[in-house]
């Protein structure tokens, strides 16, 4: 296959995998996760993974560090990563 070939071949196998990842994305959108918090943006709100590995960037009322467990709802998707609010930290019952 001839390198121009190739290169469209390539674009249009990308333009699917987005197309999958943006709608793997929004089928979490008014589902409530967990989220291991890898880190603390400047905004304020968390960056982490759900046990879905799909990024998710949240806010909580709560003060959060990297190494949390939080449980809240999944709001929106944008491009790749899910959004949400008012998560909280899992408590562990006895």
């Amino acid at each position: 296959v001839d390198g121009n070939r190739k290169s469209v071949r390539t674009a249009e196998l990308r333009e699917i995998s987005d197309r999958m990842e943006t709608a793997r994305a929004e089928s979490f959108i008014g589902k409530e996760v967990e989220v291991l918090v890898e880190r603390i943006l400047e905004d304020g709100s968390f960056e982490g993974y759900c046990r879905e590995y799909v990024r998710v960037i949240a806010t909580s009322d709560e003060k959060v560090q990297p190494g949390d467990i939080l449980t809240g709802m999944i709001t929106s998707s944008s491009e790749f990563d899910v959004l949400g609010s008012g998560f909280s930290k899992k408590t562990v019952n006895s």
